[in-house]
């Protein structure tokens, strides 16, 4: 019996392999010290909506989001389900997640040792 199977979609094939270079590892690692919050900041202003990001200028999946060229309104978003009166839709775009970052950093410490 099968209580719980992962299914991953790799990007490899519609995305270049996740950059390991200094300049997107100085961004990503940005942007793990950002939180989202959903109590209002102090510093933000009386008439912002939240969720806020705190700690940082944007959050990880923000990041990958704009390494995969993916920001903004899915043109081609394909409704979900309507829960608790919101509608969810599905970005069709494809889009790096953290599992091509950790490989990509396994890959790039196995070359940096065995060359």
């Amino acid at each position: 019996m099968t209580l719980w199977k992962e299914t991953y979609i790799s990007m490899s094939d519609e995305l270049p392999p996740f950059p390991v270079d200094d300049i997107t590892l100085d961004a990503l690692e940005h942007a793990l010290g950002a939180t989202l919050v959903f109590t209002r900041p102090e510093d933000a202003p009386e008439d912002s909506t939240g969720p806020w990001v705190v700690g940082g200028d944007y959050t990880i999946h923000k990041f990958l989001q704009f390494l995969s060229n993916a920001m903004g309104k899915d043109p081609n978003e394909r409704f979900l389900v309507l829960m608790d009166g919101v509608d969810i839709f599905e970005d069709t775009r494809p889009c790096y997640s953290t599992r091509d970052v950790i490989e990509a950093l396994i890959n790039e410490i196995r070359r940096l040792r065995w060359g």
